[in-house]
This record gives structure tokens, C-alpha cells and sequence, in this order.
């Protein structure tokens, strides 16, 4: 009889552990499926490259306004203006003083007449200026007698002032001529000083926009690197955790 009940005992036990289900079914599906959720996560920006200042400063020094535009600086635009505008203003300036130039130059050689071999051949501007100053060889380069202190000069005289190669022009009238060349002289060189002083303007146009680069370029950095180098933000995320299946064996006891 004992050995009976226990074969018994030993039969509803393994019947039992048989028909017995996992704990929490349900949590088991659940933990087979991704669970969407939202965390706080820290993310880093991604930060643009630096900016060279001595790269940005050196292009600007080269073309104003290119150090400005690798800083991604508008006034770039600017600079690179102003630049454009200075150039093409000292362009016609200086071709405009180069035109007077000449006019006088012409105007000596048109209303100038020799008194011997000498020509024009042998004058430098330095003569041309001169002759613009003075209506006849007595007062060129004057010394004793009339006789000129640089013998390539030449005896010369003003056409339209023919007489005064033996004259004392005081208190005569003037050479037209001379009057028109010497006012283009003059005009030449006003306008020479216009167009060194545009040039002026150019190079500190230069220097001025590279100096600018530079510090465009320190601001840069500061900005976007140091500024903006790290955040924090929502960002969804789904969370999926791996399933956790723990299967538990019990003994039930049926009577």
C-alpha cells in the first residue's frame, strides 16, 4: 500500500509539471515585441571646420573681401566692391593723367622753335617742364650772356613769341601757346596726384580687409565652435529591449 501511494504521488507530479504554462504569458509577448519610448539623450553638434586667420588674413591681403568670404562673412561682398571700384577708378585717372601728359608734351614740341641743330631727341621730361615755365631760351637754364648752361637744351624759343628771342618779354604779352601747355602740365599733374592718392586708397583697402578677415575669422571659431560645440536635446529613440523569457517549473499538487 505504501509503495502504491507513493507511485501515485510520483504520476500527479509529472502530470502536473506537463500541464502547467509559463508564468505571465502575457509579459512574455509583451518582452518579444519592441517597446517604443522617448529618452533624454545628449547628442554632440557636429561643428563646422575652423577658420584659418592667417589663411583668411593673407587672402584679403591679396584680393580684399576673399579672406571675408572663406569666413562665410557677408561683408566680404563688400570689401571685394570697394576693391573693384577703386581699381577702375584709378585706371581712368591715371590714363587721364597720362593723356595730359602728353597733350603738353605735344603742345612744347608743336610751339617750340630751334635756334641751331639741337632737337627734342635729347630732352627729358625734366626740359619739357621747363620749357612750359619760360617763353624763350633766355630764361632756360640761363647763365651769362643769354648762353644756356646745358648745350643738348638748345636755343629755343615760342613761335607765336618770335621776338622775344631778342626781347625782353617783361611786361609783353605772354605766348598762347605756352599759356595752354602750361595749364595742361599743371592738369597732369593734379590729376597724377588723384590717382596716387586712389592708390593710396587701394592699399589700405588691402590691409584694411585683411585685419577684418582676421577677426571675421576669430569670430567664426568663437561662434560656431565654442558657442554652439555641445547641446542637449530631445531626440526619439526606440528602445528595444531583448526578450527575457524565465521559464518556472511548479509543483502542483492534485488530489
Amino acid at each position: 500500500m505504501k509503495y502504491i501511494l507513493l507511485l501515485l504521488f510520483w504520476l500527479a507530479t509529472i502530470v502536473s509539471t506537463e500541464s502547467a504554462e509559463p508564468i505571465s504569458p502575457f509579459l512574455v509577448r509583451n518582452s518579444l515585441s519592441p517597446t517604443p519610448s522617448i529618452q533624454l539623450v545628449n547628442f554632440q553638434q557636429a561643428s563646422p571646420e575652423d577658420k584659418d586667420v592667417n589663411r583668411a588674413f593673407i587672402q584679403s591681403l591679396i584680393l580684399p573681401g576673399m579672406g571675408q568670404v572663406y569666413t562665410e562673412s557677408k561683408r566680404g561682398y563688400a570689401w571685394l566692391g570697394a576693391e573693384v571700384a577703386l581699381l577702375v577708378s584709378y585706371v581712368i585717372i591715371h590714363r587721364q593723367a597720362r593723356q595730359l601728359k602728353s597733350d603738353y608734351v605735344q603742345g612744347v614740341k608743336d610751339g617750340v622753335a630751334f635756334d641751331g641743330p639741337t632737337k627734342f631727341d635729347q630732352w627729358n621730361m625734366e626740359d619739357f617742364e621747363h620749357a612750359t615755365m619760360y617763353d624763350n631760351w633766355y630764361n632756360v637754364y640761363n647763365e651769362s650772356n643769354g648762353e644756356p648752361s646745358h648745350p643738348r637744351i638748345g636755343k629755343w624759343y615760342w613761335k607765336d613769341r618770335k621776338e622775344f628771342k631778342t626781347q625782353n618779354r617783361k611786361d609783353k604779352a605772354d605766348s598762347p601757346t605756352r599759356v595752354i601747355t602750361l595749364q595742361a602740365r599743371k592738369d597732369s599733374n593734379f590729376t597724377y596726384e588723384r590717382a596716387r592718392t586712389v592708390l593710396g586708397l587701394l592699399i589700405l583697402n588691402h590691409v584694411a580687409s585683411a585685419i577684418d578677415a582676421r577677426i571675421s575669422a576669430k569670430i567664426f571659431n568663437k561662434k560656431y565652435q565654442l558657442g554652439h560645440h555641445i547641446r542637449t536635446g530631445i531626440s526619439p529613440k526606440l528602445a528595444t529591449e531583448k526578450p527575457q523569457i524565465e521559464i518556472t517549473k511548479r509543483v502542483v499538487f492534485r488530489f
